[in-house]
């Protein structure tokens, strides 16, 4: 299923594939973007495969799991400045 959003605050950086993103308070496009997604389900299939590649590649648990350990790790011999 794609996504489609808002082009506000963070949400650009999270939907980099599988969605489309529209202004905000730009309903016509909005209306126009789920149009022509109610219309082609090809379009909509390649957009959700497409997102759940860029989640499954960018969100893996074990993935986030070991960068997390890393960085505590770093902090645990540098002291918490590193962070800042």
């Amino acid at each position: 299923t794609p996504v489609v959003a808002s082009r506000i605050g963070g949400i650009p950086e999270l939907l980099r594939a599988g969605g489309q993103l529209f202004e905000t308070g730009a309903a016509a496009h909005l209306g126009g973007i789920v149009s022509d997604l109610l219309t082609d389900p090809d379009r909509c299939r390649e957009l959700g495969d497409e997102g759940r590649a860029f989640v499954a590649i960018n969100f893996d648990p074990t993935r986030s799991a070991q960068a997390f350990h890393a960085l505590y790790q770093q902090l645990s011999l540098t002291g918490c400045s590193a962070a800042t």
